[in-house]
């Protein structure tokens, strides 16, 4: 393994000791910063740090000058090349500080090419970071200026060095961290990382071959239980075939790049393949916990047989040559019969989330050090990162236990996939991180204890703070767990893309409050220092953004909130957004661009007070379509009592059910007879892909996927009008079935049984009167008038609510009625904005008490739309609004054919 190389001071074997000297006298320069005369890109950027950090920490600006231009009587900052240096036996990235009586001399291994690539070895740049954190105390706690910490003196000393260090690992960066914060906490390093020649992929080698080997070598994929060979972008491949094997080394070898390595890294799905020859490589089937783990049985012999198979056959050509592989999904798990050697190199992926149960620890911590006994390369290549959405989930004594354990067993480098930079929160677990890799060594708290001695006179209150929220992590990580594979939509943590809907039960309302005393605490201890002062407050918007989060995921998960308090909701969040301070939460990537977030905050399209929830659970077989309508499978007396309980919740494959194309479900619901006389819609909360519908044995309706005209049908709800098919005040069957080819797939979403009441006949039309600035009405050949309204942003907060008001006083006494709002309308250009078409509640003062009905928040052409509205018992009249909400300009929504009838 590399260990960090070392020299101490050398002062005993000079023959004359050091003495250190003043590069900046009482804010005054005493030396210049020297490039070699034709300086690399990495050594003009190690003056520009250097010069910055030194002015930031002084206000002085030392001269960049070449050997020949040394200023008279100013001593020497040395740069790379310029001071000649041996740098023999350094790797990429090594480098060495040496202080003499008038020079001090920075330099490193360097790469010729743009500082900006992380390909680029920088070892000047390092060793200018290394002398800038021993003599002045610099850190990089988050990539902003407040993050920077570069104490203030009027003086600095150059100091007495004589050191040559060496990178603690081979390769180490962080995809989403940019290269200047690459460079700057962890001194990233990809000069040395491996690289693949004969693939499209760097990463997952095999993601075109179902296009380009597909027709003519079915053989390379993976063969399903019925023995078809399945070949698409998420097939595995026939990791036991020695026909795969030669065409993996066939492309590395025509590449005519034999010294790069081969890439075996498996696409990015689990291995499924089921031909004999995969299952005769296998060894144990023990599995982890999760029904990430637990879907698929253990294949990680299987595929050390494979890498150590396509290594041999490639060592043929190349004797040195490294094969490439991944430890990941339904094969994280190490060899226990096939020993490998050191030039095949496994990307270790464990995907048990942060905070972690000791069991879950003690199981990844058995396949790391199982990987390190293997005789492979291991690299870490972790996916945990993604997750922890807006919250304060710190976890990084745990994450430094896995990095270090891992650095034991010979680990050669860090790729670190995310992360979610939410600095105002996690940032810590970051640091931490990021710090890990320039020192695998340091204790953890050493590292918490210089995060937080930024935070100046509240440096140990802030760490109280974040131990908080540590202890708060670990001490509930079973509920962590359990909440994640119970109450999440895909019943893992799938790398935080549904945080959002659980956020408010692993981080619950009562949780901020002490951690808010906490703050309040700190801010008073660093009232008189506003540096230290800003840091806490960055801290402070990570927490109080995470508790507004929270609040509004417990608001969105209860069925009792109207959408109303649920808008509400939505708008503070996005007014607070606007307040962040930038890096304190990286808002765009934890919500998707807003997808993820909306798909948890959704706003009730389905009113509980009309409709019956279908069971979770239903049974379920899989079976092809012809032989279940065969047997009966639809049919309402069909017994379908030895068939699985499956939850309707979350995908079949979830589920322990993956070898599938067809799978048929079946359920009873009993109507009550009160509902007899109303329309009853079947609402099947969504089908992946296509899907056939029964009620009481007549059929329903039917789904096909077409991914040309509805690419997103496998993800939104289905409706169909059952009302002559079912029976009032009795049980009423209802069968599905299921048809996936590619991925996951079934009934995957809540599905329910909806009421809509017969209406009485007695229609209101209405047209919207048109205010001038920004509406006009409209006449068509038709004769229908349609109001059309437009965004204002130059009327200023007016624009945030322009509205066109229609009085109902022909309708009398409303309280507690239901009335059916329908109306056509189109939208463009909407943007942030929105559009309402909303019956308003009026009590007997005249005063607002909510409004409810058609709310448009996208663009769409002209659609019916319609809107069951149950008016408050209180209310005294209603109105009908047509409201622009913050349209911006260009934006335009038009309504027409609007009416309004009371319901039965």
């Amino acid at each position: 393994m590399t260990k960090f190389l070392f020299a101490v001071s050398l002062t005993a074997l000079l023959p004359l000791p050091l003495q250190s000297w003043e590069i900046i006298k009482d804010g005054q320069p005493q030396a210049a910063i020297v490039l070699p005369d034709k300086p690399l890109p990495v050594e003009s950027y190690a003056a520009e740090e250097l010069r910055y950090i030194l002015k930031k920490a002084t206000g002085a600006e030392l001269a960049v000058v070449a050997p020949s231009s040394i200023p008279d009587g100013m001593r020497s900052i040395l740069l790379g090349r310029a001071a000649g240096l041996d740098l023999e036996g350094l790797p990429f990235c090594g480098f060495r500080i040496v202080s003499t009586a008038d020079s001090l001399a920075l330099a490193g291994r360097d790469g010729t090419g743009a500082v900006e690539r992380l390909q680029t070895a920088a070892g000047t740049l390092y060793a200018v970071y290394e002398w800038a954190e021993r003599e002045l105390q610099v850190r990089w706690l988050w990539p902003s200026e407040s993050g920077e910490v570069i104490p203030q003196r009027p003086s600095v000393s150059a100091g007495n060095y004589d050191v040559r260090r060496e990178p603690a690992l081979e390769f180490a960066s962080v995809r989403r961290f940019d290269w200047r914060w690459n460079r700057r906490l962890l001194r990233a390093d990809q000069s040395r990382n491996i690289r693949f020649a004969g693939c499209s992929s760097q990463g997952h080698a095999f993601i075109d071959w179902y296009k380009r080997y597909g027709a003519e070598h079915p053989e390379y994929f993976e063969m399903d239980s019925q023995g078809r060979r399945l070949n698409d972008r998420y097939a595995s491949m026939c990791v036991s075939s020695p026909a795969l094997h030669q065409q993996i080394v066939d492309n590395w070898r025509d590449s005519g790049y034999t010294q790069l390595a081969v890439n075996a890294k498996e696409n990015d799905a689990y291995g499924r393949c089921q031909c004999e020859n995969c299952q005769a490589w296998d060894g144990e089937d023990l599995r982890w916990p999760t029904v990430y783990y637990s879907s698929y049985r253990n294949v990680g012999e299987r595929y050390a047989k494979f890498y150590q198979a396509v290594w041999e056959k490639a060592a043929q050509i190349n004797p040195q040559v490294k094969v490439g592989g991944y430890a990941y999904m339904n094969y994280v798990y190490a060899p226990r019969h096939t020993k490998l050697n050191k030039n095949i190199l496994v990307g270790f992926v464990d995907d048990l989330p942060f905070p972690r149960t000791k069991a879950y620890q003690d199981l990844v911590d058995a396949e790391i050090k199982a990987w390190g006994e293997s005789g492979a390369s291991l690299y870490l290549r972790p996916n945990y990162y993604l997750s922890s959405y807006a919250m304060p989930e710190l976890f990084y004594n745990q994450y430094a236990h896995e990095f270090k354990l891992a650095y034991q067993n010979g680990m050669l480098g860090l790729d670190i996939d995310g992360p979610n930079n939410s600095w105002g929160t996690i940032g810590l677990n970051l640091y931490v991180m990021g710090r890990l890799v320039v020192d695998p060594e340091r204790p953890v708290a050493e590292l918490v204890e210089e995060y937080c001695a930024a935070f100046g006179t509240a440096a140990s209150t802030m760490q109280q703070y974040f131990s908080y929220w540590e202890k708060y992590a670990m001490d509930n990580a079973e509920q962590f767990n359990h909440i994640h594979e119970t109450k999440s939509e895909r019943k893992w943590f799938i790398y935080g893309f549904n945080y959002t809907a659980v956020s408010h039960l692993l981080f619950p309302e009562n949780v901020f409050a002490p951690a808010l005393a906490i703050l309040d605490e700190a801010a008073s201890l660093a009232q008189d220092d506003p540096i230290a002062a800003e840091r806490v407050r960055f801290i402070r918007q990570g927490c109080e953004h995470a508790q507004l989060c929270s609040q509004t995921s417990a608001i969105f998960a209860d069925p009792d909130k109207d959408n109303i308090v649920r808008q509400k909701a939505i708008e503070q969040v996005k007014e607070f957004r606007k307040t962040l301070l930038p890096q304190v939460a990286d808002v765009e990537f934890f919500t998707g661009k807003g997808r993820l977030e909306s798909h948890a905050w959704k706003l009730i399209d389905v009113d509980l007070t009309q409709a019956i929830a279908l069971p979770e659970f239903w049974q379920v077989r899989a079976e092809t379509a012809e032989a279940g309508r065969a047997k009966g499978y639809f049919k309402p007396d069909f017994n379908d009592q030895e068939w699985a309980s499956l939850s309707t919740w979350g995908f079949l494959e979830d589920q322990g059910l993956v070898e599938y194309r067809t799978a048929w479900y079946r359920t009873e619901v009993t109507i009550p007879a009160e509902r007899a006389g109303q329309r009853v819609i079947l609402r099947l909360g969504a089908i992946d892909e296509s899907g056939w519908f029964w009620v009481n044995g007549q059929e329903a309706g039917v789904l096909i996927y077409d991914a040309i005209i509805n690419p997103n049908s496998w993800k939104e709800p289905q409706e169909y009008d059952v009302t002559n098919l079912v029976k009032f005040g009795e049980k009423n069957q209802i069968s599905v079935l299921v048809e996936n080819t590619v991925g996951k797939g079934g009934l995957w979403r809540p599905s329910y049984l909806r009421f809509e009441k017969a209406g009485t006949g007695e229609i209101i039309q209405v047209t919207f009167p048109a205010r001038e600035g920004y509406a006009e009405l409209l006449t068509g050949e038709d004769g229908i008038q349609t109001l059309k309204m437009i965004g204002r942003p130059d009327r200023g907060d007016a624009n945030d609510w322009q509205t066109s008001i229609v009085p109902l006083p022909q309708i009398q006494a409303p309280g507690g009625k239901t009335y059916r709002l329908k109306a056509d309308i189109c939208a463009e250009n909407l943007g942030d904005g929105e559009f309402w078409v909303v019956i308003r509640h009026v009590g007997s003062t005249g005063l607002t008490m909510t409004y409810d009905g058609i709310l448009v928040k996208q663009d769409m052409d002209w659609t019916s739309l319609e809107k069951d509205v149950k008016v408050r018992n209180e209310a005294a009249t209603i109105q009908l609004f047509a409201v622009g909400l913050r349209m911006p300009e260009g934006a335009a929504a038009m309504v027409k054919n609007v009416s309004i009838e009371e319901m039965h």
